[in-house]
This record gives C-alpha cells, sequence and structure tokens, in this order.
C-alpha cells in the first residue's frame, strides 16, 4: 500500500508539474503573439500616415462627422443665417467677414468665439472685438476702432498712427486734418512718448501741426502760427513741455510775434522775436 501511494503521488506531482510548464509556455506564447502584433499594427500604422492614408482616411472621417454635424443642426434650426457688425467705420464689413471665417449654415454651436474674435482684432483698424452668439442663428460683431493720434510723414508718403506711434493705416488721411504730423525717419516708433506727453497738455497740443524728430534725440514741435519749439533730448521731454504750457497759460507766450522757443538748456528759455 505504501508503495502504491508513492506511485499515485508521484504520477500526481508529475501532472502538476507539466500544466506548469505549459502554462509558461502558452504565456509567453501569448506575450510574444502579443507583442509581434502592437509591432506590426505600429509599423503598419507608421506606414499608412508615411504614405498620405491616415491623414486622408481622418480628413474623410471628419467631412463625414462635420456634413452629420450640419444636418443635425440644419434639422433644429440652429444654422448661422445672419451676422451683424456695428461699430465698424474705417475696417469695412467686407474685411471683417473675410478675417472670421465663418460659413453661412454652418452650426451656431461650431463657431470658435475666441478664435473669431481674435482674427478679427489683427486688423489694422480694429482696437477691440467682441463677439456674441444669438440663439438660433445670429452672430453679433461689435468693433472698437484704434483713434489715429497723428500723420506720420517720411519720404513723403503718410500714414496714420496711433498714440504708441505705430501704424494704423495709409488710407483715409484727409478725413484726419486736424491731427499733427510726426516727421523724420523712424518718427512714428519713438513718437509714443512725445504723443502721451503733449495728450496731458491739451491747450498746447492743439497748438502743433507738427512733430519733428532731429538726430533721433529729441523733437522740435512746429505750431500752426509757425513758431517753432525746440525741445531737449528725450530725457526731459515731460518737464519742458509741462514748463512751455505753464509759461504760455501766464503770458500767452506762443499767441506773441515770435519765430521760435528754445528750451534745450534745463535752466533757461531763450526766445527768438519773429523780426529777429
Amino acid at each position: 500500500m505504501p508503495r502504491k501511494k508513492n506511485r499515485d503521488f508521484r504520477k500526481k506531482a508529475e501532472r502538476i508539474s507539466f500544466m506548469r510548464r505549459h502554462r509558461i509556455a502558452f504565456r509567453r506564447a501569448t506575450f510574444a503573439l502579443a507583442a509581434f502584433m502592437v509591432v506590426t499594427v505600429l509599423f503598419s500604422g507608421w506606414r499608412m500616415w508615411e504614405s498620405g492614408y491616415a491623414g486622408k482616411t481622418w480628413l474623410l472621417l471628419a467631412a463625414k462627422m462635420e456634413n452629420a454635424e450640419y444636418r443635425a443642426a440644419a434639422t433644429l434650426g440652429l444654422c448661422l443665417k445672419n451676422v451683424y457688425i456695428r461699430g465698424e467705420k474705417y475696417a469695412s464689413a467686407k474685411e471683417i467677414m473675410q478675417a472670421a471665417l465663418l460659413k453661412k449654415n454652418q452650426p451656431i454651436f461650431a463657431v470658435n468665439i475666441r478664435g473669431v474674435k481674435s482674427r478679427i482684432e489683427e486688423l489694422d483698424w480694429v482696437e477691440s472685438a467682441d463677439v456674441e452668439r444669438q440663439i438660433p442663428d445670429s452672430l453679433h460683431i461689435s468693433i472698437t476702432e484704434k483713434k489715429p493720434a497723428a500723420v506720420w510723414q517720411h519720404k513723403g508718403k503718410f500714414a496714420l498712427v496711433d498714440d504708441k506711434g505705430e501704424v494704423i493705416s495709409r488710407e483715409h488721411i484727409d478725413e484726419f486734418p486736424n491731427l499733427p504730423q510726426v516727421v523724420g525717419d523712424e518718427a512714428n516708433s519713438d513718437a509714443g512718448r512725445i504723443l502721451s506727453a503733449l495728450k496731458s497738455q491739451p491747450e498746447l497740443a492743439e497748438k502743433v501741426a507738427a512733430i519733428i524728430r532731429i538726430g533721433g534725440r529729441r523733437w522740435n514741435l512746429k505750431l500752426k502760427n509757425n513758431v517753432e519749439i525746440l525741445l531737449p533730448e528725450d530725457a526731459g521731454l515731460e518737464q519742458s513741455l509741462t514748463a512751455l504750457a505753464e509759461l504760455d497759460k501766464r503770458k500767452q507766450l506762443l499767441e506773441r510775434k515770435i519765430k521760435s522757443v528754445d528750451l534745450r538748456l534745463p535752466d533757461r528759455v531763450f526766445i527768438r522775436q519773429a523780426n529777429g
């Protein structure tokens, strides 16, 4: 009896060992097959992408999805049919619509409001834009346009610039006859500071006809009555304009028959008479 039990035990142990070895072999084979399939799929996918087939397939799927979205939106009446624009004067409605990249009858919820706003604000005349979706079928675009602060004159050509000296447009110049002219090479890029300083002295600014850049370091002002103001280098710009405005208020200096006012020295003012 003990021998029979030993034989049964050995047979059972052998069966367990055999099954264990086969399970391990099966797992290894399964892992190898899975790895092979992954590599095959990745390689095939890479070949498809390289050939452009995958990209074309994606575009076709995207087009089908878009068509389905359009049909669903049309069924519900949620398609873009009307675009209302307000606030535009120099930026044309045509330019705004071209920048917005809108499609008639596209799903109203498919309109990227931020994208439309961003593209419109890249237009030369546009300071800011507000875009609002109105269900079921309308989009409202409200424009705030830039305000020209001066006309830049350079080599016989003219351009409207804002208070930072940035070019807005080379058109509609005649519609701003009261703006001062900024004259000189790269004068527009340097003009921001003096335009800002003149803005703080509005009574003086109204008398200015031209702002002339001298040597890339300082400015002369040409007034509408032909009086010339020689300003110091940029470091003393604001102080000299403030002093000139105060002097004009107290003594009506700029209304007198003078040819020029020289403010280039910080502690004195030189006035040249018209007949001097």
